[in-house]
């Protein structure tokens, strides 16, 4: 069923959140993504939402800024886009400092 999940689907979702909360709503790439942000988050003021893929995460963001839609971030794994010289002009996007979320993890136990 995930897998038909698109990101009018994710972006939808984040809209029917608002009804009942007027805080931050974060799209996580993943569900293990958003298991682990949601450690660093008070859930009484910001919301994860699993968007179940990076596009589905990038294109939830696009199409509530094209809505006007505030108060929503996502947090995508870098992968190779440095690598590859792609960038992202979206100020809601945040992308990993590393690969990948485990990738990170390792980082900041080797320089902490």
């Amino acid at each position: 069923m995930r897998t038909y999940l698109t990101a009018h689907d994710i972006a939808n979702t984040a809209r029917m959140i608002r009804v009942m909360h007027v805080g931050a709503i974060l799209l996580t790439e993943g569900t293990t993504d958003a298991r682990v942000y949601g450690r660093f988050v008070n859930d009484a003021k910001c919301k994860l939402v699993p968007a179940l893929g990076k596009d589905n995460a990038i294109g939830a963001i696009s199409i509530l800024e094209n809505d006007r839609f505030c108060g929503v971030l996502a947090i995508i794994d870098t992968d190779f886009w440095r690598i590859d010289g792609i960038t992202l002009n979206s100020p809601n996007i945040l992308l990993t400092d590393t690969h990948d979320l485990e990738s990170l993890i390792l980082f900041s136990y080797l320089f902490s």
